[in-house]
């Protein structure tokens, strides 16, 4: 798979989300990572790369230094998705929930309505999303908003709000 990939040119064009998807699936199942780390020699650079780069930084370690953001909502959703694991969920939420208020900060207000988004349109996709985010309705606002509003209107706001920010002076990096 990874050789296929690299041959495709997706291991140099997607290269955080396939070391979350690979890194979570490896800290998984360890058979496949015996199994992938076995066809090492056989595949190109980039997945060489890639193997050799997870040998040395464990999936845990990298969700915990990817800055707070679009990106590390993305790495979460890809090891959701390489694994099943809904603790990636509840990572997505946490920055829905933590940064939801943030006007001053950029990166922090985009993981926020990123979460909130990727969240709403997963729900309606995937039932593993959906029965996670129900479980936490009665618990958490946010959820509830989550899961009754379109997508798009989110989406629609989120750039509103960036208008807004930008017309008042801008945000801070």
């Amino acid at each position: 798979m990874v050789a296929h990939l690299d041959e495709a040119g997706v291991m140099a064009n997607h290269y955080p989300m396939l070391i979350a998807w690979f890194g979570a699936l490896f800290k998984q199942d360890s058979t496949i990572k015996k199994a992938f780390y076995g066809k090492r020699s056989t595949m190109g650079e980039n997945g060489r790369r890639l193997l050799d780069f997870l040998a040395k930084h464990p999936i845990d370690s990298l969700h915990a230094e990817e800055p707070v953001g679009p990106g590390q909502n993305d790495m979460y959703w890809a090891s959701f998705f390489a694994t099943g694991d809904t603790a990636y969920i509840g990572r997505i939420l946490t920055n829905a929930v933590r940064y939801d208020a943030e006007r001053t900060y950029l990166m922090p207000f985009l993981a926020a309505q990123t979460a909130k988004w990727s969240l709403a349109a997963n729900a309606r996709q995937h039932p593993a999303v959906q029965a996670f985010l129900a479980k936490k309705e009665g618990k958490l606002p946010i959820v509830h908003d989550i899961l009754t509003r379109d997508p798009g209107i989110i989406k629609l706001e989120t750039t509103a709000i960036l208008q807004q920010q930008q017309a008042k002076g801008g945000w801070r990096r």
